[in-house]
């Protein structure tokens, strides 16, 4: 079994195998692969809610932490599926495998996708000025390191534009902008599948550019970490997938717009909503989506609750101006208030479920934080119109005094 070499295999037919023999309301998707009662010792007998096997899709590893020990995941199969194994193997032995390439986007939607040149995303760890910047987005963001590990920069350079068979630059006939590199001088932030594919990815700017965000066009939207999701315990959706790096068992959907049409794809989420908190941005639009949506039945999280350290609690804006921090997102809370972190630095569950709420009365609540949000905009505009007043008189008797 040593001998043989598993990246003949396709991720898929693994993916398909564990379908097959170990598939049904038994299993549950993890970060690392699957977990499952372990069909070899039955588990725990008295807590049949146990489960301790576990498929590893990053080696392809079986194991049991009961009794059975570890062993290949085909060795598992050879074992205990002889069927299924002998067809990996046939396949394994009548195709050849397919070379790999990091630079290249994974095609797991079936549509055209953006495909990155050989050279044009380098590891955030390359001496390179692009990629010390996307380092120090990363640090000073407080990104988990086990999480950028797995991103990526792209480089900026007119060599990796499309060109034709002459060598002369290809143009968008509507727009008239070079194509290919679109994605120069940005941090990507895959969004992975399991088997460690992905398609789609954000893009973020690493220099001063517009828009800060792009996403990846010709591939059906995914959400963030959707093959990664439990929803048989505690979960979280949120907008933006660096919000969602911050929080275990978390997905994000991308934007407010997006939510429903995912949540149609994925009725399994709609389905745990007991289990699901939606945690929007604390800004307008979130509040706006938050009291369209509370009849969805998910919780949500209440961000009245959550205040800037006061070593954080002011900013000084480029022209002089102190103004009081807000707290708009969960990278912000993680940055600039008090949190408390799990073993592996995620933000803790006995943390957030402080700030969680239930959807029953839930309409009231925001209705009450919603106006008080309104209060605090009119305040701050009628401070706004006071202070341009005493500017303007300001002025008028300045002039008056010298030239009058």
């Amino acid at each position: 079994m040593s001998e043989f070499d598993i990246d003949r295999i396709p991720d898929y037919m693994f993916h398909e195998a564990v379908s097959e023999t170990l598939g049904g309301s038994n299993i549950t998707k993890i970060r690392e692969g699957y977990n499952f009662r372990c069909p070899i010792c039955g588990d725990s007998k008295k807590n049949t809610h146990k489960k301790r096997g576990y498929v590893y899709t990053d080696k392809w590893k079986f194991s049991c932490y009961n009794e059975c020990g570890s062993m290949s995941f085909l060795e598992f199969l050879k074992r205990f599926h002889n069927a299924t194994y002998k067809k990996i193997i046939f396949h394994g032995f009548t195709h050849k495998p397919k070379k790999k390439k990091v630079e290249d986007v994974k095609d797991t939607s079936g549509s055209k996708v953006y495909k990155f040149k050989e050279g044009e995303l380098i590891s955030l760890y390359v001496d390179n000025p692009i990629s010390k910047k996307a380092l120090e987005y990363c640090t000073k963001r407080q990104i988990l390191k086990q999480v950028y590990d797995k991103w990526f920069v792209c480089i900026k350079d007119d060599k990796f534009l499309d060109r034709d068979s002459k060598g002369n630059i290809l143009k968008d006939l509507e727009r008239g902008y070079a194509l290919g590199n679109e994605y120069g001088d940005r941090l990507i932030i895959p969004y992975y599948r399991l088997g460690g594919k992905w398609s789609q990815f954000d893009a973020r700017t690493l220099v001063d550019a517009v828009p800060k965000y792009k996403n990846v066009t010709g591939v059906d939207r995914e959400m963030y970490n959707i093959d990664f999701i439990d929803v048989n315990k505690p979960f979280f959706l949120l907008e933006g997938s660096i919000n969602a790096t911050f929080i275990e068992n978390s997905v994000s959907f991308g934007g407010t717009q997006h939510l429903m049409p995912f949540l149609e794809q994925h009725p399994e989420l709609l389905k745990n909503k007991h289990n699901g908190t939606i945690i929007w941005d604390n800004d307008d639009a979130g509040y706006d989506e938050l009291s369209a949506r509370m009849d969805l039945g998910f919780n949500w999280f209440n961000w009245s609750k959550i205040k800037p350290l006061e070593e954080f609690r002011y900013i000084e804006k480029e022209n002089g101006d102190i103004i009081e921090r807000i707290i708009d997102d969960v990278n912000d809370m993680k940055m600039y208030s008090y949190t408390e972190l799990d073993d592996n630095g995620y933000l803790s569950y006995n943390f957030l479920k402080k700030y969680i709420e239930k959807p029953a009365g839930g309409a009231i609540k925001i209705c009450i934080l919603y106006g008080d949000r309104e209060k605090r905009k009119r305040k701050k505009f009628n401070d706004f119109i006071e202070k341009n007043k005493k500017q303007e008189s300001s002025s008028v008797r300045y002039i008056g005094k010298h030239y009058g």
